[in-house]
């Protein structure tokens, strides 16, 4: 029984190390650059949420909604209440990154807009893993929340 016992820590202390060192990996690794000017494609993993994805793919989500023509102040300031940090700015983009919690694994969050629109192209998406549990599509929401256009 007891080598039972220690064989179950060596392992949880093993998959800790591994989910630390892939939080650590993430923080390292750049985001991904726009292509042609829109938002990078979702890969094929369920990690990734994008409003220029096909509408019925499940990577799919809805623009987000600022109003009142001061999008940039608007997205800085929904991105630091939820938890964010705005990596990159220039005009008609925007770069945050999240980390999480405990393994303090990254994911990136890039918006796109049209000067004079309302509606900001966002995708999110985790850097590591296969799949984020719904993270990303969460994030989104929060953020849509913060902007006032649920």
């Amino acid at each position: 029984m007891k080598l039972f016992g220690i064989t179950v820590l060596v392992l949880l202390l093993g998959a800790g190390l591994f989910f630390f060192y892939l939080g650590h990996k993430s923080s390292k690794m750049d985001a991904p650059d726009m292509v042609s000017g829109k938002l990078a494609p979702c890969g094929p993993k369920p990690n990734c949420v994008s409003s220029q994805s096909d509408a019925t793919s499940e990577y799919f989500v809805a623009p987000l909604e600022v109003s009142g023509g001061e999008v940039v102040q608007s997205l800085v300031a929904a991105i630091e209440q939820t938890g964010g940090v705005v990596k990159m700015q220039t005009a008609g983009a925007l770069q945050a990154t999240y980390a999480s919690g405990i393994f303090r694994y990254v994911d990136d969050v890039q918006f796109s807009w049209e000067a004079g629109s309302a509606n900001v192209d966002v995708r999110s998406a985790s850097r590591v893993g296969h799949s984020d549990m719904g993270a990303n599509r969460v994030r989104v929401q929060a953020l849509r929340a913060a902007l006032g256009t649920n």
